[in-house]
């Protein structure tokens, strides 16, 4: 078997345990895939909120009001770019010369970005998307407030700034401007490929938010916000893209001042050029055997841009796990990501597991991990077998090592064997998913942020500077993620179970896979959310002081958060377990 022939047989194995999930931020969608904010007028805007003038015209917006009847004053899809769309498709964004209108009703969500929708049978969005929120208090009379820009996950593929969690009423209410942004996803955003004079380089999406970030640095004095102090923040992708601007993107330096990166999925590593070139070139190949029409394929970059949306969106879908999206981690530790940023090809100077590479500077910070974050990312309708996952594993650690895995102990319990599990159905998780859940919590995230933490922690004391940790344990009674194995009795805390306490906004996803407001939240919920926000806004406020608890003196300590009721410090993962994946992380 030939290693292509062997990459293929691993991919339709992915395939065929992925499972569907419906994105945060699923919209509705018309017959040609855009969604259907831009054929509706925008609200008029309110007059009780202020006309704001930026670099590019004045805008006005509307009163806000969460579900805590707490108000703010928003301003909702605001343009930052031109359109990414025909000539500029597959460039670097290009600021916006003037708003549209005077002023222009920033008084709706923009569009979302090119993604997937549903069982991946179509697509959701629109090209042209490049579109920031800002909520600042609803006093007018605060200035010089600290400034928070959010980055949301979904994976690079999926994802907006305009997902319900995210409404920023309750975390402006913390005396700080909050900026939420939408990137462009997928190969849209991501597509390397520079055969045939095109001149695709990729890190598309990287650049929009560093444009978007450039636009806040620029404009948000206007909005009370103190430009000298922008936290920038994110989860999952997100945080991942924080990480990256922190690390390993010198031309983001001066653009933000501190960070806080929530769930950042620091292994595998990030696609080198030569791999991303690779994925790239495949997918032309499957751009010109269905759309070509003539042999050789004129696979230029003016071809490529020819194409219509719903022709890539639709073959884009094709290159991602057949049943769903939440196979992608699996899918990335065994065979790379096809559609994420590049390494070593601007703006991008290396990996952030790293640290701080040059033109760097250090900066406070902090990261943090949920128990069970693996568990969110399981391939499978829970299907998985033993079989199955030392087939996978072995793709990614190779034999010798995947046998020192499963024979890895901690008080008398094999954590990364399959044999030391029995399946478990409340949770629909057979014990193979439960040893992979396991694994990907511990490789990907928590021991990885913490390699990447000791790297930077020289260059931060040199610095007289903090990082800070935690980890977020609470076993919420509600399912925000939205999956049986993320449900109140699996007592999973999955990947995205921290967002409804940051924002205090407390969601949880229907049958449909719409968020709705959370039925059983607890009084002990809503104080741990108001604990949380409040810590978020105060590190924005003074990042030296972190979330209010100890900064970390060594990466295997026990200063991290536990947020929990109550919340109290602790390790992150022990000592041993550390020191077991240190050697294998990248």
């Amino acid at each position: 078997m030939t290693p292509r022939e062997g990459n293929a047989q691993m991919k339709r194995l992915l395939a065929a345990l992925a499972v569907v999930v419906l994105t945060a931020g699923a919209c509705s969608q018309s017959s040609d895939g855009s969604t259907d904010s831009s054929s509706t007028q925008p609200p008029e805007c309110d007059s009780a909120v202020a006309v704001i003038e930026v670099n590019t015209g004045k805008l006005c917006g509307i009163v806000a009001t969460n579900a805590q009847n707490q108000q703010s004053h928003a301003y909702l899809g605001i343009p930052f770019a031109k359109p990414p769309v025909d000539d500029l498709r597959w460039k670097p964004p290009v600021a916006l010369d003037s708003l549209p209108g005077d002023p222009f009703q920033a008084t709706q969500l923009g569009d979302q970005c090119i993604q997937p929708s549903g069982e991946l049978s179509g697509f959701a969005g629109s090209e042209d998307c490049l579109y920031l929120n800002v909520y600042r208090p609803s006093d007018s009379t605060k200035t010089d407030l600290p400034v928070m820009v959010w980055i949301p996950g979904g994976g690079f593929i999926v994802g907006q700034g305009g997902e319900p969690v995210m409404e920023g009423t309750a975390l402006v209410n913390q005396d700080v401007v909050l900026v939420t942004m939408n990137y462009r996803l997928g190969s849209l955003g991501y597509l390397r490929y520079t055969d045939e004079q095109a001149g695709i380089g990729g890190n598309f999406g990287i650049q929009d938010q560093q444009l978007a970030m450039k636009w806040a640095k620029d404009n948000i004095g206007n909005f009370g916000g103190n430009p000298q102090q922008i936290t920038l923040f994110g989860e999952s992708a997100g945080a991942m893209s924080t990480g990256l601007h922190l690390f390993s993107v010198p031309e983001s330096n001066d653009l933000f001042q501190a960070a806080i990166m929530e769930s950042n999925i620091m292994s595998p590593p990030f696609n080198s050029a030569a791999k991303a070139s690779e994925y790239g070139r495949d997918f032309v190949d499957l751009l010109c055997g269905a759309y070509s029409g003539s042999d050789p394929c004129p696979a230029s970059g003016e071809w490529l841009r020819s194409l219509t949306t719903e022709q890539v969106a639709q073959s884009q879908n094709l290159t991602l796990p057949s049943g769903g999206l939440t196979g992608l981690l699996t899918l990335g530790m065994t065979l790379g990501m096809s559609w994420a940023p590049t390494v070593d090809v601007a703006p991008i100077t290396g990996q952030p597991i790293e640290g701080y590479h040059p033109g760097n500077d250090p900066k406070p910070y902090a990261f943090g991990v949920n128990h069970n974050e693996g568990v969110f990312f399981l391939p499978a309708p829970s299907t998985m077998t033993p079989a199955q996952f030392d087939q996978a594993m072995t793709v990614t650690f190779g034999a010798k090592n995947l046998k020192k895995i499963k024979s890895y102990s901690e008080d008398g319990k094999e954590l990364y064997n399959p044999s030391a599990y029995e399946p478990f159905p409340i949770a629909g998780m057979t014990s193979a998913s439960q040893a992979l859940g396991q694994l990907q919590t511990d490789y990907a995230v928590a021991a990885a942020n913490m390699k990447a933490a000791s790297k930077a922690l020289p260059a931060m004391q040199a610095a007289g500077l903090p990082s800070f940790g935690y980890h977020f344990v609470k076993d919420s009674g509600f399912n925000f993620a939205g999956m049986l194995r993320c449900n109140p009795p699996s007592q999973n805390i999955c990947h995205t179970t921290e967002m409804p306490y940051v924002f205090s906004n407390f969601l949880a996803k229907n049958a449909e896979g719409e968020f709705v407001p959370a039925q059983t939240v607890t009084d002990e919920e809503r104080k741990l959310g108001d604990l949380m926000t409040q810590a978020w806004a105060n590190f924005a406020k003074n990042p030296s002081q972190g979330l209010g608890y100890p900064k970390i003196t060594e990466v295997t300590g026990s200063d991290y958060v536990v947020w929990d009721s109550p919340v109290s410090t602790g390790q992150l993962i022990p000592t041993q377990r550390y020191d077991f994946w240190q050697p294998i992380l990248p």
